[in-house]
């Protein structure tokens, strides 16, 4: 007998839901959303200022707000500006070490009196005062003023100041450093005025020390008669003006003349122990007849003497003749050598003869080039000069 089992309900019935809710959860099938059954209460939303408030972004939700915090530049700034300080500093003490040692030195020199005449190691440089950049190590120096020459070594310091000042004359009274000439006048008889370029200066005998080197217009005048002169004076020594300052009473009077002593070197003119001149004077007067003449240069040890016949009127030139000195000349590694402009051989040359005086010597060498030197030879010994042109 066949018995019909009733199918098992492996699921308990539920009560029917209300048609609402099966809507509702059709809606949220189709939206691919599934909400409960029963719509949960709501929950109050404050309501917000802004209306836009409630409308999200188009990408979804927006984050909540936070405020950013503030960060501060001023201590970044500190810690650049300390770096580029370091940096610097830095640089500056790299540069100074290795920064090159300098090579030359400043050297001012100043005479008395100004305007003389400079010259380095042969080249002419100005005239003192003068500041001059050399290289260091050792210099040929000399100045020039007129009559007067000044010669010596200097050693210039690499970095280093130097100042020198060399006295090349007798400190002029009066002048405030200008040169002056000193001019005697002699007449007979004595008691004639004296007139110096318009001035009256006096009565003979007398002796001017304040007058200028240059040439004089010189009147002597007594109650008979006046006599003019043109007077060359030099600085240094004293120039005598011997004149007849009234006519005499021979028959046959005779005028002074003068004398001109040429030489390639200074030479005081004495007669006698009485200094009458220079031989940088253009003219020297003196009375008519004989004259035994002594010409010093004291420098150079030289003393030589001269008879001369001075006839009125008229000029004698006296050319002293000059004795030789011994030069002795040297180089390294070897030079040409010429004195004055002429060829003398090669180095060593010992006892060259040479008159006595200032010369010009010049070195040469194919490879170290030319050196020039300035040399006064004197009496009595040799001079030796010589020079390293590997310097």
């Amino acid at each position: 007998m066949s018995t019909e089992t009733a199918p098992r309900q492996d699921h308990v019935s539920r009560p029917a839901k209300p048609q609402s809710t099966q809507r509702l959860r059709r809606f949220s099938l189709l939206t691919g959303r599934l909400r409960p059954a029963v719509a949960a209460a709501p929950v109050p939303v404050a309501e917000p200022a802004d209306a836009l408030e409630l409308f999200a972004s188009e990408g979804g939700k927006q984050p909540p707000t936070r405020s950013k915090p503030r960060i501060s530049l001023a201590p970044v700034i500190a810690a650049l500006a300390l770096a580029a300080a370091l940096g610097e500093g830095a640089y500056i003490v790299w540069h100074l070490r290795n920064a090159a040692p300098p090579t030359t030195g400043t050297f001012r020199i100043a005479s008395r009196p100004d305007g003389a005449e400079v010259y380095i190691d042969g080249q002419r440089q100005g005239t003192s005062p003068i500041d001059l950049n050399l290289q260091a190590g050792r210099h040929d120096l000399e100045l020039r003023h007129g009559t007067m020459s000044r010669r010596e070594s200097v050693d210039i310091s690499a970095g280093q100041s130097a100042v020198h000042s060399f006295d090349l004359g007798p400190a002029p009274a009066g002048t405030g450093g200008e040169a002056t000439a000193t001019l005697e006048l002699i007449t007979e008889p004595s008691g004639a005025r004296v007139s110096v370029d318009g001035r009256a200066r006096g009565t003979t005998p007398l002796v001017l020390t304040d007058l200028t080197p240059g040439v004089h217009d010189v009147v002597l005048t007594t109650r008979s008669t006046s006599v003019r002169r043109q007077v060359r004076l030099g600085a240094g020594p004293t120039a005598v003006v011997m004149a007849p300052a009234a006519p005499t009473t021979a028959p046959a009077p005779q005028q002074p003349g003068w004398v001109r002593v040429e030489s390639n070197i200074p030479l005081d003119v004495y007669e006698e122990d009485r200094l009458i001149g220079t031989s940088a004077i253009d003219r020297i007067m003196l009375p008519a007849g004989s004259h035994a003449l002594r010409l010093v240069s004291r420098p150079l040890n030289f003393e030589g003497k001269q008879t001369v016949q001075i006839t009125g009127g008229q000029m004698k030139v006296v050319k002293p003749d000059l004795p030789n000195g011994t030069l002795s000349i040297n180089a390294l590694p070897w030079a040409e050598v010429l004195v004055n402009g002429e060829r003398k051989g090669e180095t060593p040359l010992g006892n060259l003869s040479v008159p006595i005086g200032q010369h010009e010597v010049v070195f040469r060498h194919p490879q170290f080039g030319e050196q020039r030197r300035s040399v006064t030879v004197t009496t009595g010994g040799i001079t030796r000069v010589g020079v390293d042109l590997r310097r």
